[in-house]
Parts: structure tokens; C-alpha cells; sequence
């Protein structure tokens, strides 16, 4: 319950420095992240809609930022440099935020 709250509260900061955010629309695109935990690298299924990819540490410190292309269904993202630790994981599209999670990084 504290890591939920953890996450929600900083998507909401990181939220006022994106583009407004259209709850309908985000809330019809999905994604899928795997594998969870990781160590070299992770796929996010159904990217299409994706600009670009953040990943921050867990004291809000952008770690890597890697601008998309649309025409993947799936994207791949390396992630072998960071160090082991939870890492938030933002996706933006043209209308804001699509999709935040969590992941882990062994």
C-alpha cells in the first residue's frame, strides 16, 4: 500500500511538468512491461503510442530517457547500465502520460 501511494504521489509531481493529461484517453491504453524484475533489458508490448520512455530512481533522479519510435508494437529498452534498486517507469504519448509502473532492476 505505501509503494502504491509512493507512486502515485510521484506521478502526480512528474505530471505537472508533462502536457495535460486526458484521463480518457489514458485510461484506454494498456502496456505490458516484462520481464519484472530484470537485469539487462525490458519489453513494453503495445509502445505504438509511445513518444518517449523515463526511467527514474527512487529519489526522483531522471536515470534514462529514450525517445520513441511509433511504429513499434514492441519496444525494448536497455537497462544492463543501471544499478540494481526499484526504478520508476514513465510512458508519454502526445496527450501526457500513458502508463507508470514500477521495476525492478537486479
Amino acid at each position: 500500500m505505501r509503494n502504491l501511494l509512493l507512486i502515485v504521489l510521484f506521478v502526480a509531481f512528474l505530471a505537472q511538468s508533462f502536457a495535460q493529461i486526458t484521463p480518457q484517453w489514458m485510461t484506454s491504453f494498456y502496456v505490458e512491461i516484462f520481464p519484472n524484475p530484470a537485469s539487462d533489458f525490458i519489453k513494453i508490448q503495445n509502445a505504438s503510442k509511445l513518444e518517449a520512455i523515463y526511467v527514474y530512481n527512487p529519489q526522483g533522479v531522471l536515470v534514462l530517457m529514450n525517445n520513441t519510435n511509433a511504429n513499434y508494437t514492441n519496444y525494448e529498452l536497455d537497462i544492463s547500465y543501471l544499478n540494481p534498486g526499484n526504478y520508476y517507469i514513465l510512458g508519454r504519448g502526445r496527450n501526457g502520460i500513458v502508463f507508470a509502473d514500477e521495476i525492478i532492476v537486479y
